[in-house]
């Protein structure tokens, strides 16, 4: 099974990210977001990065994570397709591997302007998160 499902709605698109713990939904949630972005499988971990945001709860700390890597997209013309995260009282530490975007390598399939609360969800007892972007 992979680690995320894609889904549209009305004017957004949205994701919904699988795994048996926090840290690997939320790497497969990355993912998923970066193919919405580009086909992630196009972009060499070819530069490594270190994140970090807190949450008080699982879900702020998905929209957070999520924004994050949004802001790193946007501010450092960057497209990431490796995400490996830990999560350490309250916060998440993620080292993610990427390349600038290349627009005669990648192919940009839709930009999304911001992550929502909308319809914002996870669940680890089911296994599962699901976020709306806005694009």
């Amino acid at each position: 099974m992979p680690g995320y499902e894609v889904f549209e709605h009305t004017a957004d698109v949205g994701i919904r990210a699988f795994g048996k713990t926090l840290p690997e939904i939320l790497e497969n949630a990355a993912l998923g977001m970066m193919n919405v972005i580009c086909d992630a499988s196009s972009v060499e971990p070819a530069e490594m990065c270190k994140v970090m945001v807190e949450g008080d709860s699982d879900e702020r700390m998905l929209y957070a994570w999520l924004a994050e890597l949004l802001y790193l997209v946007d501010t450092e013309n960057m497209l990431y397709s490796k995400f490996q995260v830990a999560i350490t009282d309250g916060k998440l530490k993620a080292k993610i591997w990427g390349e600038p975007i290349d627009r005669t390598k990648h192919k940009i399939k839709m930009e999304i302007k911001a992550v929502t609360w909308h319809m914002l969800k996870l669940d680890l007892n089911e296994g599962n998160a699901q976020v709306l972007f806005d694009i």
